[in-house]
C-alpha cells in the first residue's frame, strides 16, 4: 500500500487566523525579537524585559518569571520574518495587478488577500 504525502501540498491559510498568535499581549503588536517564559507565552524583547522588572510574573497565566528565565524563541522569530515576507509579497502583487489595470486576485485562486501566508 502506497503512502500519501503531503510533500507538495501548498497551504494558503489566511494570516488573521494567527494574529493572537503573532500578536504581543503587551504592547499588542506584531511580536518582534520574540522572548518566550517558561510557562510557554511569546512576547517582544523589550515589553517583557520592562513587564517582569515590574510584576515579576507573566502577564498571560501570572506565574513566577524572572529575566533569567526568558528564552529567545528562533523559531517564532524565523515564523514571523516568513509571514512578514509573504504579507510584503501579497501586498506588491496586488498593487502590480491593480496598476497594469487587472483585477487584483483575479484568477490567482487566493482571492487577492493581502494577509495570506503560504505554507509548503
Amino acid at each position: 500500500m502506497a503512502e500519501e504525502s503531503d510533500d507538495g501540498l501548498r497551504l494558503m491559510v489566511p494570516v488573521r487566523t494567527f494574529s493572537d498568535e503573532f500578536t504581543c499581549p503587551i504592547c499588542f503588536d506584531m511580536v518582534t525579537d520574540c522572548r518566550m517564559t517558561k510557562c510557554g507565552h511569546n512576547f517582544c524583547s523589550d515589553c517583557i524585559t520592562e513587564w517582569i522588572t515590574r510584576s515579576h510574573s507573566c502577564p498571560v497565566c501570572t506565574s513566577a518569571v524572572t529575566a533569567d528565565e526568558l528564552i529567545p524563541n528562533h523559531f517564532f522569530d524565523a515564523l514571523m520574518a516568513k509571514v512578514s515576507a509573504e504579507k510584503e509579497a501579497a501586498r506588491k502583487r496586488y498593487f502590480a495587478e491593480l496598476a497594469a489595470g487587472g483585477r487584483p486576485g483575479g484568477g490567482g485562486g487566493g482571492g487577492g488577500d493581502s494577509d495570506t501566508a503560504a505554507a509548503t
